[in-house]
């Protein structure tokens, strides 16, 4: 939840067509493995590097987020 409440994040899920505030709905009605699984993605993720990772990181979330929409 504090990874969506960063501005850079929220700028990202609006161009990708994303209310932050419904991406935070989505992401709180996600179960705990879910949680866990997204969580264990995050954390491999190098911190600060430039490598395209934070895209990538942006598009697996709402791929999520998207799937549980639906």
């Amino acid at each position: 939840m504090n990874i969506l409440g960063r501005s850079e994040v929220a700028s990202q899920l609006q161009a990708l067509g994303l209310d932050p505030a419904t991406a935070k709905d989505r992401v709180a009605a996600m179960t705990d493995r879910e949680v866990r699984t997204l969580a264990g993605k995050l954390d491999s993720v190098p911190a600060g590097a430039n490598s395209g990772w934070g895209w990538a990181l942006v598009i697996v979330i709402a791929i999520v987020l998207y799937y549980n929409w639906k």
